[in-house]
């Protein structure tokens, strides 16, 4: 099950962290937070076109979805106690619009590219 949350009041916030303790995911300022195979994922799509996307514009959405991850985790901190063990990966797609292209990967650290994507230099 999926569920956006944002601006939503205080009861919806609270199914959508049930929702999320119990695989599902929801959405939240633009991104989207799943925990799966015991891994939390941060999805953001990118307001850039690949073919526009440097390494700089990625790092900054990378940042601006830890931000919003983080404010969440601040605001509800029994989730965080529950997750706070596992490993962030965030996610930075493309949607083409018949689905989504992952354009790299964040572990908090460093970016990595898939095989099939560079970004501009």
């Amino acid at each position: 099950m999926h569920l956006d949350i944002t601006d939503a009041s205080p009861a919806r916030v609270a199914a959508g962290v049930e929702i999320l303790s119990e695989g599902g995911s929801v959405a939240l300022h633009g991104i989207t937070i799943t925990v799966r195979d015991a891994q939390i994922r941060v999805a953001v799509l990118s307001q850039w076109l690949p073919e526009n996307l440097s390494e700089a514009f990625a790092r900054d959405e990378f940042t601006r979805a830890q931000s919003i991850f983080s404010a969440f985790l601040q605001q509800q901190p029994v989730l965080a106690q529950r997750l706070h063990r596992l490993p962030v990966i965030y996610e930075l797609l493309d949607d083409y619009g018949m689905g989504a292209m992952l354009l790299g990967t964040f572990d908090g650290n460093r970016i990595e590219w898939p095989s099939y994507y560079r970004p501009k230099t």
